[in-house]
């Protein structure tokens, strides 16, 4: 829910600019606002649904599409660190790493700069992280079936 008097105020261009606005808006109203988190289950995500956004982006998958959202998420949440006067800069530049990880690994680019974000991105999240990343961008269909099977086997170890 949003309250009323929040539409009442002019939208900044970060949130008018982006790419995806109800990412920016819900980054925006967070921001603004006071949130609470309700525990409950309140809507439901329905997969497939004609012509939603998820599905068209299924649908029209390509390398340079999911590299304009990235860059422009990053663009987008630059110019939303600056609105709020680098409040938020340390969430914003880790949001933005994984962006940068993610294009990277969409460009096949191993540079000394793209190296020292895979290397950035381990040592804040951890190796396991930068392995489904890697998985999802490189081999898609790999890790929907590593999701698929995920629980339905255990291996034992010495001491189990």
């Amino acid at each position: 829910l949003i309250r009323s008097d929040f539409y009442k105020k002019s939208t900044p261009a970060w949130v008018k600019n982006a790419r995806h606005g109800d990412y920016a808006t819900a980054l925006y109203i967070a921001a603004e606002g006071k949130i609470y988190y309700l525990d409950e289950i309140m809507s439901a995500y329905r997969n497939g649904v004609e012509n939603s956004l998820m599905t068209n982006f299924r649908n029209n998958y390509s390398k340079s599409n999911d590299i304009k959202y990235h860059l422009n998420r990053i663009k987008t949440l630059r110019m939303a660190d600056e609105y709020y006067n680098n409040k938020y800069h340390d969430e914003i530049e880790e949001v933005n790493l994984k962006s940068k990880v993610i294009i990277a690994l969409l460009e096949n680019n191993y540079s000394a700069s793209a190296r020292n974000n895979y290397k950035d991105f381990i040592s804040k999240n951890g190796l396991v992280s930068f392995i489904k990343l890697f998985l999802f961008k490189k081999s898609p269909s790999m890790a929907e079936f590593l999701v698929k099977f995920k629980g339905k086997f255990s291996f034992k170890t010495k001491n189990g």
